[in-house]
């Protein structure tokens, strides 16, 4: 029993890998599909994930995944066990609003969220979460930081560059 549910939480780990490669997708569903992402979602959110989180999740599933990958509801209780504990990494060690975390996790695992939010800090401690939550809701969230990171940084290099050089005084 313990082998099948680690073989489970590698496949949903692999899925979930899988799906954050590629920009989140949006659109109209064929009835199958439709269909498949409100079983994906009630089975995601019934291990703990927020309505939203496993929504999102559901339909990129759908929209992503060729019918033989799918997986079945084994698949997914482990794809919503890993959510569950990637918000509450998010949640207790990055402080993460809701909101937050249901838009970075379909896009980034908590372990990128963090390694972003360190790279953040070790630039610019001010503006950390503001860059953070655009980077989040872009269809690229790493590329999109990076770009507005390197945005603020000649930004200030450009305002350094104008400050008034302070008078000297005759001593």
């Amino acid at each position: 029993m313990e082998a099948t549910l680690d073989s489970a939480r590698r496949r949903a780990r692999a899925v979930l890998e899988q799906l954050r490669r590629t920009p989140m997708r949006r659109g109209a569903l064929p009835r199958l599909r439709a269909h498949l992402k409100d079983e994906i979602a009630s089975t995601i959110k019934a291990q703990g994930v927020s309505l939203t989180l496993a929504r999102r999740l559901a339909l990129q599933m759908a929209v992503k995944l060729e019918p033989e990958e799918w997986g079945d509801r084994r698949l997914w209780i482990a794809v919503g066990g890993v959510l569950r504990e990637e918000a509450a990494r998010l949640e207790h060690h990055v402080g993460l609003s809701d909101r937050q975390i249901d838009t970075a996790l379909p896009k980034l695992s908590a372990k990128q969220v963090e390694q972003f939010v360190r790279e953040l800090g070790k630039t610019d401690r001010t503006i950390v979460r503001t860059i953070l939550n655009a980077a989040i809701d872009a269809a690229e969230p790493l590329t999109a930081g990076r770009r507005f990171l390197q945005g603020r940084a000649k930004q200030v290099s450009s305002t350094a560059g104008d400050a008034p050089v302070p008078p000297t005084h005759p001593a």
